[in-house]
């Protein structure tokens, strides 16, 4: 609660007259503390506000990526899935040869249960991944496979990574073993 009233101030007077460089950590901040606040109704109304000071800054895809990833951030905090839904593809079609905005809309879809778009989209991604990021597409596609019951495929594929990754990211290798011993069961 103490923290709440300078935050406040801070969001009102730098943020939302676009005079502070960090957008997202104080917008960030402050819905976390409404949100622990129980306060879901200023938490609502401030990611709502975010969002369309965002849309409002730049109408398209692809001329800020730094407003971009704001935006389908802020629209993911606000639960906003039709909106994200229509700005994910734009974002992908803005960025082709990048990885990730294709990677996070296949996890999206994937937690919605749009598998088939989803697996488009991460076989997208992981045509331009690499390094730890690959392991990281990788974990995405083998739950889409294995949601497909395509879990022989998922299987497979994990196992190459594993091997692939296992020296020089042992962490992430370790995600995919763990995630190859639930497919397998």
């Amino acid at each position: 609660e103490a923290a709440r009233p300078p935050l406040e101030k801070l969001v009102e007077n730098k943020i939302f007259p676009g005079d502070c460089a960090d957008f997202r950590s104080g917008v960030e901040v402050l819905a976390g503390i409404y949100a622990d606040l129980k306060l879901p109704e200023k938490r609502e109304a401030l990611l709502s506000r975010t969002v369309a000071l965002l849309e409002q800054k730049q109408p398209r895809a692809g001329e800020d990526r730094n407003r971009d990833d704001n935006l389908r951030f802020f629209l993911e905090q606000a639960g906003s899935s039709e909106k994200l839904i229509a700005f994910y593809p734009q974002l992908v079609a803005a960025y082709p040869a990048d990885y990730v905005y294709s990677y996070r809309f296949a996890r999206y879809l994937l937690d919605q249960g749009r598998l088939n778009d989803a697996l488009l989209l991460i076989e997208n991604a992981d045509k331009l991944s690499y390094g730890a990021n690959r392991l990281a597409v990788t974990k995405i596609r083998a739950k889409i496979l294995a949601a497909l019951d395509r879990k022989a495929e998922a299987r497979a594929l994990l196992k190459r990574d594993i091997k692939a990754g296992a020296k020089s990211f042992p962490k992430d290798a370790a995600g995919l073993e763990q995630l190859l011993a639930e497919i397998s069961r």
